[in-house]
């Protein structure tokens, strides 16, 4: 699994879509998916699954980095799911199907489709 390209750059996409389309001026990912909650870009449960799935990603994401340079390894993004707890691959699939959700309706909101 890439986590970066399959969950935390996907997020930082929608946040921006968010912010733009709101005319918001948050620089940060967890500021610009919090605000897009609070001004009814999108729910305010979306938001915060959004922020919970970026967080839980990262964590992931980052507790396999620290693994890699302990072992003397250069660190990457890309994590064998068999190394993951049944907990984690759980909450990661839920993560990236909030993320597939959410693109579908941004998708369908913004016409993405049109776009090349």
């Amino acid at each position: 699994l890439d986590l970066k390209a399959g969950g935390v750059a996907p997020i930082v996409q929608i946040a921006r879509l968010l912010t733009l389309s709101k005319g918001g001026t948050q620089v940060n990912t967890l500021d610009r998916l919090r605000a897009a909650g609070s001004n009814r870009a999108i729910s305010e449960e979306t938001a915060n699954d959004l922020v919970d799935a970026f967080e839980f990603i990262n964590y992931v994401r980052v507790r396999h980095q620290v693994r890699q340079l302990r072992e003397g390894a250069a660190p990457d993004n890309h994590i064998p799911p068999a190394s993951l707890s049944s907990f984690e691959r759980r909450h990661l699939k839920e993560a990236f199907s909030i993320i597939r959700k959410v693109q579908g309706t941004l998708g369908f909101i913004h016409r993405t489709d049109m776009t090349s």
